[in-house]
């Protein structure tokens, strides 16, 4: 069983083109590259092999990229590099070396100050404002001022009931959209808590609902994105390139 908490790097050849790691100006598509990378993406593995740089010379001389390295998310957490080497001994394949770091550096995580301006609790804030805005309106000569001064303690007073949230860079997801989960989490999480309470068949097949409206919305983003994804093109690079074997390389 595949357990996504243990750091995995495939090394493949895959035979397979596609724009996502082809060299430039090289334009060839297998339909099943795009299936590889879902199954990739949807077991939490990510490309690491540098993009564009040739690790197969045909024997019709053209230059391709067919030999692939991935890595999940823990492994990810190890710094993986994959360089493409120079020296194939002679062989049609470039060696790809892939170093990991197993001793990372830890270091602290970025935090940011949040407030959720929806779930201020009303009476503390009104206390705050009180004790610092008049009632008397401000003169006309003023009254720029005065509006950036209530404009300052309204912010004040909303910052006094925040909190630190942790960045964390790994559980970062590219393919979430907030405006659209967020209400779909919140409704799901509120017909857990009346399904937990009542225990009906009811409340239990209207939670049954509100996860799968999560699920296909979840599945419906990661298309997208992926779909965004297969779709880049990259530039030109000054990449190495395959030439036929030389006594220098034996």
């Amino acid at each position: 069983m595949y357990y996504r908490g243990t750091p995995k790097i495939l090394a493949t050849d895959s035979n397979l083109h596609h724009k996502l790691w082809n060299p430039p100006a090289y334009n060839h598509v297998h339909p099943e590259a795009r299936r590889l990378i879902n199954i990739s993406s949807s077991k939490g593995f990510k490309l690491i092999l540098p993009k564009g740089i040739p690790t197969f010379l045909g024997s019709s001389g053209k230059a391709t990229t067919i030999d692939l390295t991935w890595a999940n998310h823990a492994a990810g957490k190890l710094q993986p590099i994959s360089t493409i080497v120079l020296n194939n001994h002679v062989s049609d394949h470039q060696p790809i070396l892939t170093r990991l770091t197993l001793n990372p550096n830890k270091q602290a995580e970025p935090k940011k100050w949040t407030v959720n301006l929806q779930s201020l609790e009303e009476e503390s804030f009104k206390t705050l404002l009180k004790g610092k805005l008049t009632t008397d309106p401000p003169s006309q000569a003023i009254a720029l001022q005065g509006c950036k001064h209530i404009a300052a303690t309204i912010l004040e007073a909303a910052n006094k009931q925040g909190k630190w949230v942790t960045q964390n860079i790994y559980r970062r997801k590219r393919w979430w959209d907030a405006n659209m989960l967020n209400p779909l989490v919140k409704a799901r999480n509120a017909a857990r808590r009346d399904m937990l309470k009542h225990k009906t068949q009811t409340t239990k097949q209207h939670y049954y609902q509100t996860q799968e409206n999560f699920r296909m919305k979840v599945e419906e983003l990661k298309a997208s994105h992926w779909k965004r994804a297969r779709n880049m093109r990259f530039k030109p690079s000054n990449s190495p390139r395959i030439g036929n074997p030389t006594t220098s390389t034996l």
